[in-house]
């Protein structure tokens, strides 16, 4: 019975999720490049949107008929913004020390690892019910929610510290990206709190429990609406942003 909510959920899709999807594709596929090709210094940030694309590929991954796999997805939602956080602070500490440490094999590898053994941890563990996989993605929109907020004040210390230099315009982007992410993810934080979303729907209903949300349909809906609109703004600022830092980086050398 369980299988078979994940197959009926991601078989209907709002045409917003479809193009909110398209668009972290391409923001996948830029910060991914954007990371190999350029310095030590902002792999952390650019692999780490990279991994929000994968959290955010559960919407067409044939394979989340499989709990384990679905989980990963999430998993990946929050090793992203800890990546990307990290890498925030390695470039705050930069800019005041001169000073970086590591290599970019050492992220991959890392990060890498981390994902070994949480599917190894999974894997050991009885297989995720519905409302375990749901438990994961409420911690993965939490993560992203707090995390925002730290990571929008940390973009405001970083352009502080570079002065006119116009690499601090990149973080003004950032810092964009991070207030719509914020919307994004907190939106859906909301809903799943009130288990509004479309699993937490279902798991009350096969559970035969009333969920009171008749009278709320206009605040669910523009969360709905919310939701989507918020990731796909979010996306194009994170492809705007790096692009612009990428221009910007390969006609000066690419000096951070």
């Amino acid at each position: 019975m369980s299988t078979s909510i994940f197959n009926q959920m991601f078989l209907i899709f709002d045409p917003l999720e479809i193009i909110q999807m398209c668009c972290w594709l391409i923001a996948g596929i830029v910060s991914l490049y954007f990371s190999i090709g350029n310095a030590r210094l902002w792999t952390s940030i650019s692999f780490g949107f990279f991994l929000l694309l994968i959290g955010q590929t559960y919407l067409i991954d044939p394979l989340v008929k499989y709990h384990v796999v679905i989980t990963m997805h999430h998993v990946c939602s929050i090793l992203s913004i800890m990546l990307i956080s990290h890498g925030f602070f390695e470039y705050y500490i930069f800019c005041r020390t001169l000073e970086i440490s590591g290599t970019k094999r050492t992220i991959y590898f890392a990060t890498a690892g981390v994902l070994v053994f949480f599917w190894l941890f999974l894997s050991v563990n009885p297989n995720p019910s519905p409302n375990a996989v749901r438990n994961y993605q409420i911690i993965a929109n939490a993560t992203w929610t707090i995390l925002c907020i730290a990571n929008i004040f940390l973009c405001r210390k970083i352009y502080q510290s570079l002065g006119s230099s116009p690499i601090g315009k990149g973080f003004f982007g950032f810092a964009a990206a991070f207030f719509l992410i914020f919307i994004w993810k907190g939106a859906f934080l909301y809903r799943e709190i009130y288990q509004w979303d479309r699993l937490g729907q279902d798991i009350y209903y096969i559970s035969g429990q009333y969920l009171d949300i008749e009278g709320y349909t206009g605040i669910v809906e523009a969360t709905y609406q919310i939701v989507n609109i918020a990731g796909i703004l979010a996306s194009i600022t994170v492809v705007g942003t790096h692009i612009y830092l990428l221009r910007l980086l390969k006609f000066s050398g690419g000096e951070a």
